[in-house]
This record gives structure tokens, sequence and C-alpha cells, in this order.
């Protein structure tokens, strides 16, 4: 009988992008369902962005993006995790 080992997951992810923060609530019920060791590596999308933040409208500006629509959009995918935003 032959043993395997667990895979490693190496997810790159920022950890206030709400795009990151969705796919952490999905990476935990693949934790969950496989036997896989996860290593999380810090990825600034950011990096220039100040300690106190900046607004949505500051982050998109000139890019043309409808935030209220993409936000509905997150909104509903994290209630479907379970999840709010």
């Amino acid at each position: 009988m032959s043993s395997k080992e667990p895979v490693t997951l190496e997810v790159f992810t920022d950890f206030v992008w709400p795009w990151c923060y969705l796919s952490t609530v999905r990476i935990e019920k693949l934790r969950q369902n496989y036997d896989i060791n996860l290593r999380w590596v810090y990825f600034p999308l950011h990096p220039e962005t100040p300690d106190e933040g900046k607004s949505l409208e500051e982050l998109f500006a000139g890019r043309g993006m409808d935030l209220d629509a993409m936000y509905q959009r997150m909104k509903g995918l994290m209630e479907a995790e379970g999840r709010s935003c």
C-alpha cells in the first residue's frame, strides 16, 4: 500500500483585496475536502497604496468601471459563500 503526500497549494494573495478574500473561503472548502497543505504568500496588488488606504473611486479612477455593479456582484458572491462584505 502506498501513501501519497498531500499536495501543497501555494496561494498568492492580497489580504485586503475582495477577490482574494473570496478565494480564501473557497480554499478553506478545498482543505476540508482534500488532503492539501496551504502556503500563503502575501502579494500586494497595489503596493503603492498608502497606509490609510484609498477609496474605490480613487483606486479605479479613469478606468470607466461601474463600482456599484462591481460591489453588487461581489456582495452576491460573498453571500453565496455564507459571508458578507
